[in-house]
């Protein structure tokens, strides 16, 4: 039936709307558990189908997107879209129980003071080599290589290697060989050169200046990608660079120039580069500063880049909410794309650290112990390590090292991390609290409460008895 009618019976007589079509909201449609709850606005509204559906009756609940783990907690990887149960999200829902903290595992390192350099892993060492060592960058360029099992201890496995002393190159691994290329000497001139080791104290030059393809250049980006070298962008005699160049083995003859399909990233130097999730990433970098290169308005970039072939790039997002900035390092770690320190056109070194599961949503991690700029990060042992470094951005002949600094993010331990729950007669202590083992207890996450037994009732009031537990650390009357 449909339309109105009339109704004569017990209880007397009245009008009636009676309606035979779609379904209302009202008690009939469930929401799901998890990702929206009942919108009591919609409770009569009519449906646009008999089942009616989520869209029509429910209230989305927040995600994880937009949600900010507090100082010390990671992000949980591919959480950016996940539901929350509820309006407000949570640290249990978007973030680890497993605490990173910077730290720092070494103020004396065996390198000393340097910026400049390069830092790889082979054969499960770290490498640090070449590099400036003095506030005056033009007239301290080395030639050393020293290497560590620890990141603690290190030995100098040579003083000089084959290539000439320089700063600003590159390091990449590939086929079990650590790769140095490129970089400028103290006399300005920037090489192009490739040189390789297996172990660290003798080197092999595999590309000369002028056999290699791509021009001697300086503050470029390097990485190893589909098993082969890529040198990307930088500086050279004619200036600014976006440049695409790659080789399967890196010795001389095997460059080729890769020619870029539609829109591509602006010319630049000192850009981060990583390899990430199936794709090769380049953040920022600018037209900056140098000793001998003035630039009347220094730039920088915050760009986001990607590419699976080095030659059609995607531009993921123009505006991430970090600042521009170049000599910063980009590596990926646990998951995720992370993007440390640098310094801006106009700034000294940064001390930001930023995650990102997708390279569009980028949420704000635990700060690095001091403003770093020129530090390289690799994984290295399950920590994410940083060598060396400076205080103050590179445009100018004298600045400030940041010393024989390593530092490390670490796995700290899980966490209470709200996702621990206390026995009654127990408060939960902060969410930030590390476990002492692998699992957290009572003993780690709970503090037991008082009882009554040692509360005053005021006159006039009798006590619930000596064992009732209180609701806080401190008892009250209404416990009591």
């Amino acid at each position: 039936l449909e339309g109105n009618g009339s109704y004569t019976g017990p209880g007397g007589n009245g009008a009636i709307l009676v309606y035979a079509g779609n379904s209302t909201c009202g008690g009939s449609f469930s929401c799901p558990v998890v990702g929206s709850i009942p919108n009591p606005n919609n409770t009569f509204t009519r449906c646009s189908t008999p089942g009616c559906s989520v869209s029509e009756c429910c209230t989305v609940t927040a995600t994880c997107e937009n949600y900010l783990c507090p100082d010390g907690f990671a992000v949980v990887p591919s959480s950016s879209s996940k539901l929350c149960s509820s309006p407000a999200c949570s640290v249990a829902e978007c973030c680890t129980d497993v605490m990173f903290l910077w730290g720092t595992l070494s103020s004396t390192a065996g390198f000393g003071s340097r910026a400049g350099h390069c830092t790889a892993v082979l054969n499960d060492q770290l490498f640090v080599v070449g590099g400036y060592t003095q506030a005056n960058i033009l007239s301290s360029a080395t030639a050393d290589v020293w290497t560590s099992r620890d990141a603690l201890s290190w030995t100098r496995a040579t003083t000089s290697a084959g290539f000439t002393a320089r700063f600003w190159h590159s390091c990449v691994v590939l086929s079990s060989q650590l790769l140095v290329i490129a970089g400028v000497g103290s006399n300005i001139q920037p090489f192009g050169d490739v040189w390789g080791t297996t172990t660290g104290p003798s080197w092999s030059q595999l590309t000369s200046a002028g056999t290699g393809g791509f021009s001697p250049r300086l503050l470029h980006s390097s990485v190893t990608y589909l098993e082969k070298v890529w040198v990307i962008a930088g500086l050279d005699a004619s200036g600014y660079l976006r440049e695409v160049w790659c080789s399967s083995t890196g010795v001389s003859g095997s460059w080729g120039l890769v020619s870029p399909v539609g829109t591509t990233f602006a010319y630049r130097m000192g850009a981060g580069l990583a390899v990430f999730s199936g794709w090769m990433w380049l953040i920022g970098g600018g037209t900056l500063q140098l000793p001998w290169l003035f630039s009347s308005a220094p730039t920088t970039f915050q760009d986001v880049w990607r590419t699976q072939d080095g030659a059609t790039w995607t531009l993921v997002t123009s505006s991430p909410p970090f600042s521009g900035r170049g000599f910063h390092s980009l590596v990926a770690f646990r998951g995720m794309l992370w993007l440390l320190g640098g310094h801006g056109a106009d700034s000294g070194g940064l001390s930001d650290a930023w995650a990102s599961t997708d390279g569009v949503n980028w949420k704000v991690q635990s700060s690095l112990p001091g403003p770093t700029s020129e530090s390289i990060a690799v994984e290295f042992r399950s920590r994410l390590v940083i060598t060396g470094g400076s205080w103050t951005c590179p445009s100018y002949d004298y600045h400030t090292l940041i010393g024989a600094l390593v530092y490390a993010l670490e796995k700290i331990g899980p966490i209470c991390g709200g996702r621990f729950s206390c026995p009654v007669g127990f408060s939960t202590a902060s969410s930030s609290t590390v476990c002492a083992n692998s699992t957290c207890t009572t003993d780690d996450c709970c503090s037991e409460r008082p009882t009554c037994g040692s509360f005053s009732c005021p006159a006039a009031y009798f006590t619930k008895g000596s064992g009732t537990v209180c609701s806080s650390l401190n008892c009250s009357q209404a416990d009591c």
